[in-house]
């Protein structure tokens, strides 16, 4: 399973002013899996989220990503 708390792979999306912490992933993007169009990440606090393969906290792949004034600590990913 990708995305712990989100999986976002369609659409234009903007995540703002969330919590997103404590999710684990089975496979990439323990807090939050974007792929495909693009997605704006604002203002959120990213913490201890793992992941068993990539993105700790944020794994992003094949979009085009604004990532900005977030806080993102103490993240896992095994690869």
């Amino acid at each position: 399973m990708n995305g712990g708390a989100i999986y976002q792979n369609t659409n234009t999306t903007t995540i703002s002013m969330n919590v997103i912490a404590h999710n684990t992933a089975g496979m990439s993007g323990g807090g939050l899996h974007l792929t495909a169009f693009s997605k704006t990440i604002v203002n959120n606090v990213i913490y201890d989220n793992h992941a068993d393969e990539y993105g700790g906290g944020i794994y992003v792949g094949i979009s085009v990503s604004y990532i900005n004034n977030n806080t993102i600590v103490g993240n896992t990913a095994e690869v």
